[in-house]
């Protein structure tokens, strides 16, 4: 029963360093040809699953593993963009 107890909280030390050792990056993805906002962009880390849709208004928070990680941004009729080593 105590090695069971003692695996319980390791796992949960583990578990919560993960959690802290994420970044938060929060933006807003414009157009350069003309400054407007752009709803809809796929904004991804790369080699992962994680990734999320920007807003009405171009904004977006997504959680990112590590300052080595590397974004994906995506939309439709654009050419995809990299914004990498977030260095936060």
């Amino acid at each position: 029963m105590k090695k069971i107890s003692m695996l319980l909280v390791f796992l949960l030390f583990a578990g919560l360093q993960v959690v802290l050792a994420q970044k938060t990056i929060t933006g807003t993805v414009i157009s350069s040809s003309d400054n407007n906002a752009l709803p809809g962009v796929s904004v991804v880390v790369r080699g992962t699953t994680t990734g999320i849709t920007t807003g009405p208004d171009g904004k977006y928070t997504i959680q990112v593993p590590d300052n080595q990680a590397v974004l994906i941004f995506s939309f439709v009729g654009f050419t995809n963009c990299l914004l990498g080593s977030i260095g936060i």
